[in-house]
């Protein structure tokens, strides 16, 4: 996260201050090491309020605060919420999601008093009535989900109301609150903030004398009552099916005395266009782009001569680094050898068998 002590006035303005990185020429995950309170992994937003610096640390699956903003490199946070300490980043903590768990968390906002997090894998927004000073505070409102210990896209079933898919960032400017689902293509604006509980009192009837004890009950409103909704169209797309091609074969004869008649006979042939094959050259991958941080995995498609036939696929990147080999299977999941996704960025493909050698390229997507 680079921080301008004042906002440029011409292109090509330098930083004054770099987070989660020792100086400027440096960009390594969590500097090359594990997470920490001084370290950052794709990073994907940012906010002051002024005072204090958030930072949703996305693939640590945390958000940092920053009691002051940082005015030298290398800073470390002084909370992390997600995570019980500054040295641990396993999505859910390494176990179910909870109301102190994040889940690449995408988005941070606060409006001085209350912190608001976009946990976009959890499907989610969690809101905790006062920002917190201790690490691992656990939320006070869900909005997505009908409680803390669930995590389904749209609760598991149809888009609805009061359902997320994705959330990629949220906002508020104290009454309505506003959240960005992402694969729900929309975005949703609640008139009546959900962090702000209404309370209703009950009463308990005495049998002789009647007396009146309120109750506080917290309701929670979290439907939506306005939609905006767009529409995406992802380029390229795959190949198109095979088609069948007919061939039309004609003859005449014509006979002379007393008439003349004419008569045709046609033919249909019908030549079925292969699947992409080593026999053919032919191969391409499906999805194409893909998103794995949404789980999404891509397929190589191609056939053999021999269906029994082994085969390797080497994944490279665009310096012809290899980054995975997948042995007897068509899926790629976007995760090099040691396990952690990919940049994003154009791939290249090499599939090797039967004494062939055909290339492609894949598109992944970060985001």
């Amino acid at each position: 996260v680079l921080i301008y002590n004042t906002v440029p006035t011409v292109n090509n303005a330098s930083a004054d201050v770099v987070v989660g990185q020792p100086n400027m020429a440096s960009n390594g995950i969590n500097q090359g090491g594990s997470a920490a309170a001084n370290t950052l992994y794709n990073p994907h937003s940012v906010y002051t309020d002024g005072t204090k610096l958030y930072i949703a640390d996305r693939t640590n699956n945390r958000v940092l605060i920053y009691n002051t903003v940082p005015t030298v490199n290398n800073a470390s946070a002084d909370v992390v919420v997600g995570q019980s300490n500054m040295t641990t980043n396993s999505a859910n903590q390494g176990s179910s999601v909870a109301a102190n768990t994040l889940y690449r968390p995408s988005s941070v906002y606060t409006d001085g008093t209350k912190l608001y997090i976009a946990d976009y894998n959890n499907h989610r927004v969690l809101i905790y009535n006062t920002v917190p000073t201790a690490n691992n505070a656990s939320a006070d409102e869900v909005v997505g989900q009908s409680n803390m210990t669930s995590n389904s896209a749209n609760q598991g079933g149809g888009v609805a109301a009061n359902t997320l898919y994705y959330p990629h960032s949220v906002y508020t400017q104290g009454t309505k609150l506003y959240i960005a689902a992402y694969l729900n293509h929309r975005v949703l604006i609640y008139d009546d903030n959900p962090a702000t509980p209404t309370y209703t009192p009950s009463h308990t009837p005495a049998v002789s004398t009647p007396t009146f004890t309120p109750t506080a009950t917290r309701t929670r409103t979290v439907s939506a009552t306005y939609t905006i909704t767009a529409t995406f169209t992802r380029s390229p797309t795959p190949p198109p099916s095979p088609t069948i091609t007919p061939t039309l074969t004609i003859s005449a004869t014509r006979t002379i005395s007393p008439t003349i008649t004419l008569t045709s006979t046609i033919t249909p042939t019908f030549t079925p266009v292969p699947d992409p094959g080593l026999g053919q050259g032919g191969g391409y991958a499906v999805p194409n782009p893909f998103f794995p941080h949404h789980g999404q995995q891509t397929t190589v498609r191609f056939t053999l001569q021999d269906p029994s036939a082994s085969f390797r696929i080497r994944i490279m990147n665009v310096k012809g680094r290899l980054v995975r080999t997948l042995e007897n299977t068509r899926i790629w999941d976007g995760q090099s050898s040691q396990g952690r996704i990919c940049e994003g960025g154009l791939y290249l493909y090499q599939i090797e068998a039967e004494g062939r050698r055909i290339s492609g390229t894949v598109v992944l997507m970060e985001d």
